[in-house]
């Protein structure tokens, strides 16, 4: 049996579980859904051994990826026609 005791974690204030009722040798495994624009290193809550251990950590990292957006360049009015150049920015 497992009870959550937070239900609003955050970084300074972790969520807890209490697993109950569980025999020797006992191993648990913790997963969550990773967040939109994180990445989750979760290898800490695999097969977790309830009686020696215990405890888990899952750490969730910001992971947004820049994904370069082509911004035109447009010839300003001084100018003898159009420009060929594309200038490579973050939007």
């Amino acid at each position: 049996m497992v009870g959550r005791i937070l239900l609003h974690p955050s970084e300074s204030d972790p969520a807890n579980f209490t697993v109950k009722g569980f025999s020797m040798g006992t191993t648990c495994t913790a997963t969550e859904t990773v967040p939109v624009g994180y990445a989750a290193d979760q290898k800490d809550c695999l097969n977790v051994d309830l009686v020696s251990d215990g405890v888990c950590t899952i750490t969730n990292t910001f992971a947004l990826t820049p994904t370069p957006t082509p911004i035109p360049n447009f010839p300003g009015p001084n100018t003898r026609g159009p420009r060929r150049e594309l200038v490579w920015g973050l939007v």
